[in-house]
C-alpha cells in the first residue's frame, strides 16, 4: 500500500492540531477598540519591466518579523509521580515558532500551535514565550488569545519603536500570484524562500478534528518546521496569510505549504484583542459534499453544494426553513462548494447576522432568509467533550433504565485533556443536571455550565447516580 505524506507544521507534527480549548488572557481594557487594518487594493500587475530582485520590496517587512522561542516546564509533582513520569515525559520541552508584528502597540499575530500550552497529556505546563527582533532585541510576551479551530493566535510585547508590518486583504490573490515565506526554519536564523499561490481555499482536514476553518492559501514557497507563524507576503511586502503547515512524506519540504489567510486571521486576533474571545457563529445544519452521482440523482446543475442531512431543532436553518434533503450552493451570493466552506464562512459571519441562503429543492433552485446562530454554548461543549439527546437507540446501547434516568444527556466523546475526563467521566455515561438544573440537550448543557468556576454535575455510571464537581476554564 503506498505510504499516504503527513501534515507536518511548521515545529511539529500536526497531530498537535487537536481540539484546543481557548487559551485566552484578561487583557486589559483600553478606551478604543484596537484595529488591523488591511489595504484592500490589489496588486498593481501593469508593470511588465524585468524584476531582478526583491530585495527593497523585501527590506520593508522583514524588521517585523520575529522568531519565538518557547519553553514548557511540567509542574511539581510528587516523588512517585516524578519518578513514574520521568520514564515518561521530558520534565521540559522547547519548541520553536516564527511571528509578525502587525501593531506599533506591540501585537504579535502567530499560530495557535506555536504558543498553545495545552496538549494531548493530562498535565499542564507553565509555559514561557520569548519574542526576538531581527535587530536581536529580545522580549517576554504573552498570549492575548488564541483559537484552535483556525490555528490563529495574538501575542502581546512590550517595546518601544517596534517595526510593524503591513496587511493585505488575501481574497485579491490569484493562483500564480508571487509570495514569499519567511521565518526562522529550523533554527537557522531568519529566511526568505520565494514561489507562487499554487491554489485558493484549500481544505486539507488538519482542523476537521474540532470543527475547525480551513481555507488555506497553497504555496510551492519552501516552509519549514520553525516557519510555523511566520507571514506569507505578497511582492509589495505586504502579508497575506500565515504559513501553518506543510505536506510531506518524509518530515521534509516538497513544496506544498498551507497559510492561513489573513482575510480568516484578522477577524479572529480582532476579535480576540478587542472583545477578549471569538464569537462564531453556526448554521445549524450536517451535511454532505455534492458528488457527481449525487448530482446526477438531484437534478443539480453541478456537483457543488451541501446536502442537508440533519436540521438542528429550533436552530438557524430550522427556523429559517430549511429541510433535510434540501441542496445549499450560496450564502450571501458567496458559492457553498463543500460542507467546509459553510465551516468558513461560519467563521467569518457574526451572530445574529442576516443572510440569504440559495438551495435547490425538488430540482427547483429557491432562497430564503436566515439569522446566524451564536455559538459560545457550542464552543465551550467542542472544547471540554461531545454529548447527544438520550434516545432510545442510547438507552439500549449503553443500558440506561428510564425509571433511574428519566432525563439527561449522553457522553459521546471527549479528549485526554477535558476536565471531565480527568474526573472519570466516559463515553457511555449519562449528564442528568448542571448546578441543580436538568439537562435534556447539548444546548442546555452547554448554556448551564458556568466557565470560570466549579460546576456541580450530577452524574449516572452503570447502576449508580453521583455528584462530581468540575472547573472548567473560559
Amino acid at each position: 500500500m503506498k505510504k499516504m505524506p503527513s501534515l507536518l507544521s511548521g515545529y511539529a507534527v500536526l497531530t498537535l492540531l487537536f481540539a484546543l480549548p481557548l487559551q485566552l488572557c484578561a487583557e486589559e481594557k483600553t478606551k478604543a477598540n484596537v484595529e488591523f487594518p488591511m489595504e484592500i487594493a490589489a496588486l498593481d500587475h501593469s508593470n511588465t519591466g524585468r524584476v531582478t530582485s526583491y530585495a527593497d520590496t523585501l527590506s520593508k517587512i522583514t524588521p517585523a518579523v520575529v522568531s519565538i522561542r518557547t519553553t514548557r516546564e511540567r509542574k511539581t509533582f510528587t516523588r512517585d509521580e516524578l519518578l513514574q513520569r520521568r520514564r515518561l515525559y521530558p520534565d521540559k520541552m522547547e519548541g520553536l515558532g516564527s511571528g509578525t508584528i502587525i501593531h506599533a502597540d506591540g501585537y504579535v499575530l502567530t499560530n495557535n500551535h506555536v504558543v498553545s500550552n495545552k496538549g494531548r497529556e493530562k498535565d499542564a505546563f507553565t509555559m514561557g514565550i520569548i519574542v526576538e527582533l531581527a535587530d536581536g532585541r529580545q522580549f517576554n510576551a504573552k498570549v492575548v488569545g488564541s483559537d484552535p479551530n483556525t490555528d490563529v493566535a495574538i501575542l502581546k510585547i512590550e517595546g518601544k519603536k517596534l517595526p510593524v508590518a503591513r496587511l493585505a486583504d488575501s481574497s485579491t490573490l490569484r493562483i500564480g500570484d508571487v509570495v514569499f515565506a519567511i521565518g526562522n526554519p529550523l533554527g537557522v536564523g531568519m529566511s526568505v524562500t520565494s514561489g507562487i499561490v499554487s491554489a485558493l481555499s484549500r481544505q486539507v482536514g488538519i482542523l476537521s478534528e474540532q470543527g475547525g476553518a480551513e481555507h488555506f492559501i497553497q504555496t510551492d514557497a519552501a516552509i519549514n518546521p520553525g516557519n510555523s507563524g511566520g507571514p506569507l507576503v505578497d511582492t509589495d511586502g505586504r502579508v497575506v496569510g500565515i504559513n501553518t503547515a506543510i505536506s510531506t512524506p518524509n518530515g521534509g519540504n516538497i513544496g506544498i505549504g498551507f497559510a492561513v489567510p489573513t482575510s480568516l486571521a484578522v477577524d479572529i486576533v480582532t476579535s480576540l484583542v478587542n472583545q477578549g474571545s471569538v464569537s462564531r457563529s453556526y448554521f445549524g445544519i450536517e451535511g454532505e459534499d455534492i458528488t457527481l452521482s449525487l448530482a446526477e440523482a438531484l437534478k443539480l446543475p453541478s456537483p457543488k453544494g451541501v446536502l442537508i442531512n440533519r436540521v438542528e431543532e429550533g436552530g438557524p436553518a430550522d427556523k429559517a426553513g430549511l429541510k433535510v434533503e434540501d441542496t445549499l450552493v450560496a450564502v450571501n451570493k458567496i458559492p457553498v462548494e463543500k460542507f467546509s466552506s459553510l465551516l468558513y464562512l461560519a467563521a467569518k459571519l457574526k451572530p445574529s447576522e442576516k443572510v440569504i441562503v440559495e438551495f435547490y429543492r425538488d430540482g427547483k433552485k429557491e432562497s430564503l432568509p436566515l439569522v446566524m446562530g451564536g455559538n459560545e454554548w457550542r464552543r465551550l461543549l467542542e472544547n471540554n467533550l461531545e454529548v447527544s439527546e438520550l434516545t432510545d437507540e442510547l438507552r439500549n446501547a449503553h443500558n440506561i433504565p428510564t425509571r433511574t434516568v428519566p432525563r439527561g444527556v449522553v457522553v459521546i466523546r471527549l479528549p485526554q485533556d477535558s476536565p471531565f475526563a480527568e474526573k472519570g467521566i466516559a463515553p457511555g455515561m449519562v449528564i442528568i443536571s448542571v448546578n441543580k438544573t436538568v439537562v435534556t440537550t447539548p444546548e442546555e448543557l452547554g448554556k448551564t455550565l458556568i466557565p470560570g468556576r466549579t460546576n456541580l454535575i450530577l452524574l449516572y455510571v452503570p447502576t449508580l447516580r453521583r455528584f462530581v464537581h468540575i472547573s472548567i476554564s473560559r
